[in-house]
């Protein structure tokens, strides 16, 4: 037997593309993400940014991340947020660790956060 991980966030996005198509299905996920990622912002730039902060210098990779973050500011979110490999919460908890502001993010965010759903929704629609 095999172990498959898949995240489920990419699960529910095939799934909203294959119940209800690339427009819809991308448009809700798009939405959904950006309240997401919003929330997780506000909940990482609040009572928990000590937390945060620890977390961020736990390991090598995010204090890099947070690094470039400081000194690129609103340039760096948007690498960020464009890179594949980075989880939007992640991106979002980096932000404001860093000190970006929730408008510099938020905006941000509104402009790139749509390549990733619709593509999944175009796979899901693929897989009817």
């Amino acid at each position: 037997s095999q172990l498959v991980i898949v995240p489920s966030g990419t699960v529910i996005a095939l799934g909203g593309g294959y119940l209800f198509g690339i427009v819809a299905g991308g448009t809700v996920l798009a939405v959904s993400a950006l309240a997401a990622n919003v929330i997780v912002f506000l909940i990482a730039n609040s009572a928990f940014a000590s937390l945060v902060a620890r977390y961020a210098d736990a390991a090598p990779q995010r204090r890099r991340a947070l690094d470039v973050l400081q000194a690129e500011g609103a340039a760096g979110v948007v690498a960020l947020r464009l890179s594949p490999i980075v989880p939007s919460a992640l991106t979002a908890t980096l932000s404001a660790a860093a000190g970006i502001r929730l408008a510099t993010f938020a905006f941000i965010s509104a402009l790139t956060i749509w390549v990733r759903p619709f593509a999944f929704a175009a796979a899901g629609v693929s897989m009817r």
